[in-house]
């Protein structure tokens, strides 16, 4: 029988814990909120979620700016003016 890894291409020790991580980042990636992933991962509780995949969610910050660039049609480039 083949192995799923050599079908797949997935390195050897990848195993379904990781598969389950892979799924989480992919919704924190997509958007999805704290409550959306702790569901789909059954989580107890949303500090479970919050717990294990902290870091993965985008800083506020830089999210709020996003957003608020994003609302004024802000392109992240700086005009040049003049120094005189």
């Amino acid at each position: 029988m083949i192995a799923l890894r050599e079908v797949t291409g997935l390195p050897s020790g990848f195993g379904l814990r990781d598969l389950r991580h892979y799924f989480a980042t992919v919704l924190i990636f997509g958007g999805a909120n704290v409550k959306t992933v702790q569901l789909a991962m059954g989580h107890t509780t949303p500090t479970v979620t919050l717990n294990t995949y902290v870091g993965y969610w985008p800083d506020p910050v830089d999210q709020t700016r996003s957003l608020v660039d994003s609302a004024l049609g802000c392109t992240g480039v700086v005009p040049e003016t003049d120094s005189e």
